[in-house]
């Protein structure tokens, strides 16, 4: 074997196992970044749930005039709680921007606040939860 087929040789090798090192490192990251994008869902659906139990709960199918100060708080906790988890996701701000999670979470809020109809507002917030669990199994 002369010295240019040892060298040769060592370079494929060495080739080789960088370019095997290249692919497993970007489906390590490939794989890293869906399990972040699946805990940014998870976590804003929690939330969503969470939430809508604690408002829809405070009222029950009483029409309040004025909200205790302790119901009030824990009405405004869970919607905060909400609003933060939408607007600092990083994996999945695309997607929440296009469902328009924003405006249809706020429309849902604000339309129990003026009817204090559970039903509806169950309705409102499951369709908004079932959207996110599509859009989350797509990706």
């Amino acid at each position: 074997m002369n010295m240019s087929t040892i060298i040769l040789s060592l370079l494929v090798g060495v080739a080789s196992a960088l370019t095997v090192h290249l692919l497993t490192r970007s489906r390590e990251q490939e794989i890293w970044i869906r399990n972040c994008k699946k805990e940014e869902w998870r976590e804003l659906l929690t939330a969503m749930a969470e939430a809508e139990l604690v408002i829809v709960s405070i009222t029950g199918s009483d029409r309040p005039l004025v909200l205790s100060r302790d119901k009030a708080a824990a009405w405004m906790e869970s919607y905060t709680e909400v609003m933060r988890i939408i607007l600092d996701r990083i994996y999945i701000a695309d997607a929440i921007g296009e469902l328009h999670v924003i405006s249809r979470w706020l429309t849902a809020t604000k339309q129990y606040e003026r009817d204090y109809d559970a039903a509806a507002a169950t309705s409102r917030f499951t369709e908004i939860r079932q959207s996110l669990v599509q859009e989350a199994s797509k990706r």
